[in-house]
């Protein structure tokens, strides 16, 4: 339980951090808790996350951090997109969604990557 607390609380991090840039004046943390929706982007890549073909449900590690996360801030999470890691940054620069979903430890090395300069506001 302690590791899920610190993952969850990382999560946290990631997330606003990623997608803390303005899109129509309005920051994206705003519009999050004022919607009380949280829109994710996602990488199907078992086992952090799965997406069942027959059923189209979600399962693994990242989804259910998400998922945890999610509830304990009381957020809808909408699964908006499906991307790759070379169109990731593209998406949350055009607003797609407003955070990429997926636990990154094992890619905290391209967190710079992820960085969104102001001028993209």
């Amino acid at each position: 339980m302690k590791h899920i607390k610190i993952l969850a609380a990382l999560f946290v991090l990631i997330i606003f951090s990623v997608s803390s840039f303005a899109s129509d004046k309005e920051l994206t943390f705003d519009r999050v808790m004022r919607t009380n929706t949280l829109r994710c982007g996602y990488v199907v890549l078992p086992p952090q996350f799965i997406q069942d073909p027959k059923t189209g449900h979600f399962s693994g590690v990242a989804y259910d951090v998400v998922m945890e996360v999610a509830k304990r801030l009381q957020l809808k999470v909408e699964w908006t997109e499906q991307v790759n890691f070379a169109t990731v940054g593209e998406g949350l620069k055009a607003g797609r969604y407003d955070a990429f979903c997926l636990t990154t430890y094992r890619w905290s090395n391209l967190a710079r990557v992820f960085d969104c300069p102001t001028s993209w506001s």
